[in-house]
């Protein structure tokens, strides 16, 4: 199945997590199964879909979690869901832009 899903880079570092982490850990919000393709929409400032992940594991609990604590901007914004974590692997950084605008142009209704 394929998902979109939104990143605050006012949050959370992501492009820094990717560039050092092998893999990132994500809140599980939704019913994502392991091979599942995620797109991360990266929210104001940035306003455009930038990363293409692939779900590795869709069961991670806090004891299993990767230490990302340094990504995030202010630690108290750091916490795990009660539904869990899914693990992330990055297939692809996109290097044009897809921003909400085009999404809704080409039949996107839904919200982030």
């Amino acid at each position: 199945m394929l998902w979109l899903i939104a990143a605050n880079p006012n949050k959370y570092d992501i492009e820094m997590a990717f560039n050092e982490l092998k893999f990132i850990d994500w809140t599980k919000n939704a019913n994502y199964k392991k091979n599942d393709i995620i797109f991360i929409y990266i929210s104001n400032p940035v306003q455009r879909i930038k990363y293409i992940c692939k779900v590795i594991n869709d069961n991670i609990n806090e004891e299993e979690a990767i230490d990302d604590k340094k990504y995030w901007l202010n630690s108290s914004d750091f916490s795990i869901s009660s539904n869990g974590l899914v693990r992330l692997e990055l297939i692809k950084k996109i290097q044009f832009d897809i921003s909400f605008y085009d999404l809704r142009t080409h039949g996107f209704n839904g919200s982030l």
